[in-house]
């Protein structure tokens, strides 16, 4: 049944837009229209606007309230109960100075974001988790800053308008030679909103008290030098054992998908899923029938990825990504969340109209974190020019000069060869400026249905894997060896003729294949058309 219809205040779209976010404010700031309908709580000065699908742990003691939103997960000691995990955090806040539970916090996995109010009244300070993947945007308000998991829900609470540099790079970026440019987003600490700036992972977010707070965004990683580790087997037995762990805590907080392709990183996540199989946990891939059509890759990469499913002993549900109508309430809710320039909604659509509300997906998005990530390597200063080329590209940073909104970025987010403490730029870069802000937008598109999880979501596991020298991580080493050491992968793809077989899908879904239409014979394109014109005519005819 194709999706219906609806109003853009309809409940669905109240329940996709912003889901699992939130808005901070002093407790004497009106809030946006976004968020009339959200729950609210008062801590301490401030008052939190919830998204009604934003999961909020809450713990008091003698040093203040801590507030952890999402899901914080405690790898090392096995702990997934977010009010056990907030209460190890506040007893460490007790025992130590504030930066004990700063770090101990910044070591946890899952996705989260904590807040540690102190006595003092109005201050605070923000703590994102390892890829600060529930965004932390803010920016001065009249009462004081103003906090939220989206910079559109900033400035609907401020009155704040589309920021003009980042309308021009968009505008610039669209006119320019694809080779020239990588993916779009905002450069430096800019947002899509004038004022509204976003807190880089590896850092926190400090508010004074009072009635003017002071507001200082400070870099909290590395706290030691990178040393280089040549042990391989060691480095892998270290790497499989916090990922299997990471991903066998993500698993029990419910029914699990993961997002699969023929790619590395997802087969790694695919590994360490299969000793935390359960019933109804299942593989799913999105696929565009128009690009399939044009693209043998595109194909490729799904009857791969079903193939890995089948040895994982996996279900495996393929998505048709298709854009929603106009007034479908995801369509209103990708309008509210991103107002002055929307990403593309085919996958996030594909998601929420074929996935389960209660699903845990996993999502392998910041593997590259920890291998080599795609930025052209080369020696040289920490320049804003390189900075400005690592963002898009040298050709680009030639024809528009950002130079200063990079220089104001190195500047703060101390980003000097002395502060990474032997960690590359470019992968340091990749981590906070590309998957800080580019990255976040990915995770929404799965947060407007259901849940996603990142398994490499964890600053061990991530330092684990930059210990290795680049050449080695270059050549994925370690997402090989977690293939080979995983029974169910070890052999790879079956090569020749013949059906993988079928381990069936999780219950709830149908088991027939849906009927071949008129789209798809558009979508095929004329050179399928033999194909698909007989299986027509065994299912009854014209359609």
């Amino acid at each position: 049944m194709p999706p219906s219809e609806v109003g853009p205040d309809d409940p669905q779209v109240l329940d996709a837009a912003f889901g699992h976010g939130y808005l901070l404010l002093p407790r004497d700031q009106p809030a946006g229209r976004l968020v009339e309908r959200w729950p609210t709580r008062d801590v301490a000065g401030h008052r939190y606007h919830l998204h009604p699908r934003t999961r909020v742990t809450v713990a008091t003691g003698a040093p203040g309230t801590l507030v952890l939103l999402g899901d914080p997960l405690d790898v090392g000691a096995g702990i997934a109960d977010p009010d056990r995990v907030a209460a190890r955090l506040l007893a460490t806040w007790r025992d130590g100075d504030p930066d004990a539970v700063v770090r101990e916090a910044a070591y946890l996995g899952g996705r989260w974001t904590a807040f540690l109010h102190p006595g003092d009244e109005g201050a605070l300070r923000v703590v994102p988790d390892c890829a600060a993947s529930q965004p932390v945007s803010w920016a001065d308000g009249e009462h004081g800053p103003a906090l939220g998991s989206s910079s559109t829900l900033v400035a609907d609470a401020l009155g704040l308008p589309p920021d003009p540099l980042t309308v021009r790079v968009y505008q610039d970026l669209a006119a320019a030679p694809r080779e020239h440019r990588t993916v779009m987003y905002p450069p430096g600490q800019h947002t899509e909103h004038e004022g509204v700036r976003r807190l880089p992972p590896n850092h926190l977010l400090e508010i004074g008290p009072g009635p003017h707070p002071s507001v200082r965004c400070e870099r909290f990683w590395p706290w030691s030098d990178r040393v280089e580790r040549t042990d391989l087997p060691a480095v892998f037995a270290d790497f499989r054992e916090r990922l299997t762990a990471h991903v066998g805590l993500i698993t029990g907080l419910g029914r699990t998908g993961i997002s699969l392709t023929a790619g590395g990183d997802s087969r790694t996540s695919l590994a360490a899923l299969v000793p935390h199989r359960r019933p109804g946990t299942f593989a799913f891939t999105y696929y565009n029938p128009r690009q399939g059509a044009r693209e043998g890759r595109h194909r490729a990469d799904l009857f791969e990825a079903s193939g890995w499913a089948w040895l994982a002993g996996l279900g495996h549900l393929v998505l048709r990504w298709r854009m929603p109508g106009s007034q479908e309430a995801l369509a209103h809710a990708w309008r509210r969340m991103f107002p002055v320039h929307p990403p593309s909604v085919g996958a996030a659509n594909s998601m929420y109209l074929g996935l389960p509300r209660d699903l845990v997906q996993l999502a392998s998005n910041l593997g590259e974190i920890g291998t080599a990530n795609p930025m052209p390597r080369r020696p040289g200063e920490f320049t804003p020019r390189r900075l400005a080329e690592l963002w898009q590209s040298a050709p680009f940073a030639a024809a528009h000069d950002h130079d200063a909104v990079f220089a104001d970025y190195r500047e703060a987010t101390t980003l000097t060869p002395r502060a990474l403490a032997g960690y590359d730029l470019h992968d340091v870069f990749y981590w906070e400026h590309r998957m800080g802000a580019w990255g976040v937008r990915k995770y929404a598109e799965g947060d407007v249905g259901h849940r996603v999880m990142l398994p490499f979501n964890d600053r061990l596991l991530l330092e684990t894997m930059l210990s290795l020298p680049v050449a080695q991580r270059e050549a994925k080493v370690l997402f090989v060896m977690m293939q080979d050491a995983t029974p169910e992968l070890a052999g790879g793809l079956p090569t020749g003729p013949g059906p993988l077989g079928d381990p069936g899908l999780p219950s709830g879904w149908p088991d027939e294949e849906d009927p071949v239409g008129w789209r798809d014979l558009v979508a095929a394109r004329p050179r399928l058309r033999e194909e698909l014109l007989p299986r027509i005519r065994r299912r009854g005819g014209r359609t």
